[in-house]
């Protein structure tokens, strides 16, 4: 049986309105759901209804799901502002028979009992759970909230300074007249006066927010149903109620929240992270047994280092003779001087002296201290302490081997100074002893001298591109002045981690400008991501990786036992450990959800976590989810610059607006928690809890660190995949190889995208690289290759990690294949998902789960031998390469601007100077538009009110008019109001008839693009795999296009519910589908191109005759233009210019054939 077979109703005239009045067994009770489901005349209404609205998909739908979502959108359009925006819409576009079907659908509706004498208990539950779910989906569910946080915010920052006053005042008349504990309590009481007063105008602005928005859902609900004849006249009570109890409710509630976050932390994570911070950054000091067994290993470190280089009495004698030069002469002050490029040296607060600047030995120096340049220059004085990690006697290693833990946040020279700090008296004073007899280096005897002299050296006179060291301590004896004037020349063996650290410090940036061509680029792209839509791309991408790294984990719970079993269980030491592993990643899903339940805990304790590891907060704070850098700090352009702090001023409201620094932060720091204790447990066998009992973060080191900042910048798709991995041996290295050769390409894309310019051409090159990278080890094909490399380097965690994303993508991908053999059957395209209440959501940019969705329907169609061809265009766009072709066609069109110079050049081709100006134009306008990115909102919600909502087609802007519209694409209805016109000629498609605009314009600003309903030619075109734009007619004539989609639309739709009841299709296989379709379409617009044949003179006719003329080959028409003498571009031209091209293009052909 086809689509359509049982139900015509779609074209029947409107019946006369239902009296629900005097329905037998109805006059006083209420209706029941199975009313509506079994009464024909009930039922059929509300039918009619949902094709109007949600699309024809409805014509042959079960009763009891046309039911369930009917009820489902009733209650959603009653609760849910923007569903109630939306039906208003569609009443506003509705034709009077749609209207009174409206009418007659909502008074059924009206008559219906509540949820609670509905189907019993389930029944109940999915009423419920629908009021629930739409509570939890509307926007002002958290536009109320959200403007009290950022009015209170912006109002708090002006309030700061004079509650700080006020409080420091109170602070010390408490402390003249009654001492310091009455000071403190008059500190305290003006505090918490402030904050309850902010607290009080928070609830006050979220009140009259939400109050706001109630009144204006009341007014469009009530003006909506009127206009669909089911109530007679507006209801002020109804309004007014409405209003109190949304902002009185509100206000209410926001009071009821705790004032302080600390409140929330029911279970102390929060103060107890606080305090381990505290404690940690203090310091953290050994035991004494520690102390000596340090000592120890370093001191054997320091005698292997000794006898590995030799004795360096070329550095004594070299300090004894500087010692005596120095008596001689004041050499140091030779070059202190005044003027800075004599100066060399300078002493630190601690009269520590540091070498500014290398003295050129052989010109400086007296040329009796330099007696062999060579053994002078070579030797490594600093190694002897800090030893070599190719040889073992690298002073961190001893660290690892006494199992002691240092803070992430510690540089290399900063755990060094530590453990020369942690050594024993006795240790330290041996210590001292070897370096001075063996380099003539005076670095001090006891432990405190010790580590701040070394430390001096390691971290403050890094010179020469910081692969150099020279300094010596102006306050320590003789032997090291003298050492400074032989200006012995230091390098360490260790010194990758140190160089990187110094070069940070040492490097000064240039005062930058506002006119940078990389800021300019920069603030676009802060700009182009500062819209809703983003924030809610981000969200929904950051969810479905957040949930597959769960079930992961859950994989890797079963693994881990399933391995702890083998080996014996609890039996064995390997069996427990393995059973304990899967017990842990068992409760991180219970401490996952506890997180995701307590957001203002879980935040709070993250940036308690980042505050102990500058470097970690730098670079999880550096950008913004998918890459984009999140300040302007790197640019150094002075804060006092006007056109700079309002350029800033601006940005930052749009992001905070937009909500899309909120979203960063709260989407990181939940996996960023999650990943600290999931790696503590894994690694050390134990849990973030278990740290804190313990009252310090040293177990957070840096291998948990940066494991859970990998971690965190991949859910976000910001982490930076041009570093290559290293490899431990051949087979490794083997398996890496696809992974390194993606860096390298990782390494061109970011380096491309972040190119002044060339910015605008692919602007988010680090989230491309993340999207492919994803796809790549999510799946089970190319996921097994990181597998097979942590495998080879014995990397077991690793390798489980890798086996679980493996298996939860093949997963994810067999579960799409059978949901998409379902969709096609229904006629929807791979992009395409029906809610729960009927609409059709487009899921393209919902990724990873449009991936999925992709690849599903790519296997099903492979797998039944169909065509692939625009499948497999969607599937690259998905990973991120169509993405880059997308973002490129800017580069596309360059490539075009060129060719068009040289014909314009060579050949004087109008075509060329008019398709020249336009590409120009749109490039340009496209660019200009991301700046205007923020006023989308604005713009969407202007052109639904004013009606100035309709699509227009951009492709019929002459030259440079396509820099008009597409530079005001977010702004076009803002445009079109003032001016009072559209900006162009309204769009028409192939696959509907009418307008062309956005059916749900809130919805779509959070994330759910929401499409126009249903015809039966996207039914047939979903179930085939041709995209929407691929039947309509497209040419280089716009003009001509435009007619034809909207003559062609009446008969391709006829045609289409023909086809959805002929059996042969619906029954046939995917390429017999294909073909059906194909013909169908193909007769179609023969049909109209007949006709436009039949009347050539006429302007449809001659735009028919200029769309011909666009397709014949390029030479044969420069041929033509230069024996006529035409250079006009082709829609310009006259009948009589076509007719003269006509002839001309003739004589060629036939002159070629014969």
């Amino acid at each position: 049986m086809g689509m359509f077979d049982k139900y015509e109703a779609t074209y029947q005239p409107p019946r006369a309105k239902l009296d629900l009045t005097t329905r037998a067994g109805n006059n006083s009770e209420a209706l029941t759901i199975t009313d509506l489901e079994t009464d024909p005349e009930l039922l059929e209404p509300i039918r009619a209804y949902m094709i109007d609205r949600k699309g024809k998909q409805f014509a042959n739908m079960d009763a009891e799901e046309v039911i369930d979502k009917f009820t489902k959108h009733m209650r959603f359009f009653n609760t849910n502002e923007a569903v109630t925006v939306s039906e208003a819409l569609y009443m506003k576009k509705a034709d009077g028979f749609a209207k009174r079907r409206a009418g007659e659908a909502y008074s059924i509706y009206d008559k219906l009992g509540n949820v609670f004498v509905n189907d019993g208990l389930s029944g109940a539950i999915s009423g419920v759970g629908d009021y629930i779910q739409s509570i939890a989906t509307s926007p002002s569910t958290y536009f109320g909230l959200g403007a009290g946080k950022l009015v209170g915010a912006y109002a708090g920052k002006a309030a700061v300074q004079g509650v700080k006053k006020a409080a420091q005042q109170a602070y010390m008349q408490g402390f003249r007249e009654n001492g310091k504990e009455f000071a403190q309590k008059a500190f305290n009481d003006v505090v918490k006066k402030a904050a309850k007063k902010k607290a009080y105008f928070a609830a006050g602005v979220t009140g009259v927010a939400d109050a706001g928005v109630a009144f204006g859902h009341d007014i469009i609900q009530q003006s909506t149903e009127i206009d669909a004849q089911s109530r007679e006249f507006y209801d002020f009570y109804q309004t007014a109620f409405s209003v109190a109890g949304s902002g009185l409710g509100t206000s209410l509630g926001m009071l009821a929240i705790p004032g302080r976050k600390e409140k929330t932390d029911i279970s102390g994570v929060y103060k107890k992270t606080r305090r381990a911070r505290f404690k940690t950054q203090l310091g953290i000091s050994l035991k004494k047994e520690q102390k000596e067994k340090l000592s120890g290993a370093v001191l054997k470190n320091v005698r292997k280092m000794t006898e590995k280089s030799g004795k360096y009495a070329f550095f004594r004698q070299q300090a004894f003779e500087g010692e005596k030069f120095l008596k001689g002469e004041s050499f140091l002050e030779q070059f202190r001087g005044t003027n800075k490029k004599a100066k060399f040296f300078r002493e630190d607060a601690d009269g520590n002296l540091i070498v500014e600047k290398f003295i050129p030995a052989t010109k400086t120096l007296p040329a009796e201290l330099i007696k062999d340049k060579t053994q002078f220059l070579s030797h490594d004085a600093l190694s002897t302490i800090i030893g070599s990690k190719k040889d073992g006697t690298y002073i961190l290693d001893t660290l690892d081997e006494l199992n002691i833990s240092l803070p992430s946040g510690m540089s290399e020279g900063g755990k060094i100074a530590y453990v020369l700090q942690q050594m024993s008296e006795g240790g330290a004073s041996q210590l001292g002893k070897i370096v001075y007899h063996d380099t003539g280096i005076h670095l001090g005897e006891t432990a405190d001298i010790l580590a701040r002299n070394l430390s001096t050296v390691v971290s403050r006179s890094i010179q020469n591109a910081a692969q150099s060291l020279a300094a010596v301590q102006g306050s320590a004896i003789n032997s090291s002045k003298a050492l400074a004037s032989g200006n012995v020349k230091f390098k360490l063996n260790e010194t990758d981690a140190l160089i990187e650290e110094a070069v940070e410090l040492m490097q000064e940036t240039p005062q930058g400008s506002v006119l940078n061509p990389s800021y300019i680029q920069n603030t676009w792209k802060r700009l182009l991501v500062s819209a809703p839509q983003t924030t809610a791309a981000n969200v929904l991408g950051f969810g479905g990786y957040y949930a597959a790294n769960s079930v992961a984990e859950l994989f890797q719970t079963g693994t881990y036992g399933m391995i702890g079993l083998i080996k014996g269980g609890p039996l064995t030491e390997g069996g427990t450990k393995n059973l304990a592993q899967a017990k842990a990643l068992f409760e991180l899903q219970y401490i996952k959800l506890k997180n995701f339940f307590d957001p203002y805990t879980t935040f709070d304790t993250y940036l308690e976590v980042l505050d102990a590891d500058p470097k970690a907060r730098r670079r999880i704070f550096e950008t913004f989810a998918g890459g984009i850098e999140r300040t302007a700090d790197r640019f150094n352009i002075d804060k006092a610059n006007l056109a700079f702090g309002i350029t800033e001023g601006v940005v930052d409201f749009a992001n905070k607006v937009s909500a899309v620094k909120l979203q960063d932060s709260v989407t990181k720091s939940q996996m960023f928690m999650a990943s600290i204790d999931k790696q503590l447990r894994l690694q050390k066998a134990t849990s973030f809890s278990e740290v804190l009992s313990k009252g310090d973060l040293t177990a957070v080191d840096n291998d948990i660190m940066d494991a859970a900042l990998d971690d965190t910048m991949k859910s976000v798709f910001a982490f930076d995949y041009t570093k290559k991995a290293k490899s431990a041996n051949a087979a490794e290295a083997f398996f890496r190889s696809p992974g390194n050769l993606g860096a390298s390409i990782a390494k061109g894309v970011e380096t491309v995208s972040n190119l002044p310019g060339f910015g605008f051409i692919l602007p988010f090159g680090r989230f491309m690289n993340n999207v492919f990278s994803t796809a790549y080890h999510w799946n089970p094909i190319t996921g097994a290759m990181p597998f097979m490399a942590a495998v080879s380097a014995g990397k077991k965690i690793e390798a489980v990690e890798a086996a679980s994303r493996g298996f939860v993508g093949g997963m994810a991908l067999k579960l799409a294949s059978d949901y998409q053999a379902q969709q096609e059957k229904k006629g929807y395209a791979w992009n395409e998902m029906e809610t729960g209440s009927g609409d059709v959501v487009d899921v393209t940019n919902m990724f990873p789960f449009s991936l999925a969705m992709v690849a599903g329907r790519y296997m099903n169609v492979s797998a039944a031998g169909g065509d692939t061809k625009d499948l497999t265009i969607d599937l690259l766009q998905q990973l991120a390469i169509g993405q880059a072709a997308t973002d490129l066609q800017f580069g596309s069109d360059l490539t075009k601007i060129v060719a068009m110079v040289q014909g314009m050049i060579t050949e004087g081709d109008g075509d060329a100077v008019k398709a020249l100006m336009g590409g120009m134009g749109a490039t340009v306008g496209n660019v200009l538009a991301g700046a205007t990115r923020p006023f989308d909102p604005v713009n969407r919600l202007i052109g639904m009110a004013s009606g100035t909502d309709t699509a227009i087609d951009r492709r019929q802007a002459d030259g440079l008019g396509k820099l008009t519209v597409n530079a005001s694409r977010y702004v076009d209805n803002i445009i079109e109001v003032l001016s009072g016109k559209l900006m162009g000629e309204e769009l028409r498609v192939g696959v509907r008839e009418g307008e062309v605009f956005d059916p749900s314009p809130i919805r779509s600003m959070t994330g759910f693009k929401i499409k126009q309903p249903r015809t039966a030619a996207n039914m047939v075109f979903g179930m085939v795999n041709l995209p929407d734009w691929k039947v309509s007619m497209y040419s280089g004539i716009p003009e001509h296009d435009n007619f034809v989609n909207k003559v062609m639309t009446p008969l391709l739709e006829q045609e289409s519910e023909l086809l959805l009841k002929n059996q042969k299709f619906m029954r046939g296989d995917i390429a017999t589908k294909r073909l059906l379709a194909d013909e169908m379409l193909k007769d179609v617009k023969a049909t109209i191109t007949k006709t436009l044949t039949y009347e050539p003179d006429t302007e449809q006719g001659l735009n028919y005759r200029k769309k011909k003329l666009d397709r014949v080959k390029g030479t044969i028409f420069r041929k033509a233009r230069r024996i006529m003498g035409i250079n006009t571009a082709i829609r310009d031209m006259t009948l009589e210019e076509v007719e003269l091209m006509e002839a001309s293009i003739k004589v060629i052909k036939d002159d070629i054939k014969n």
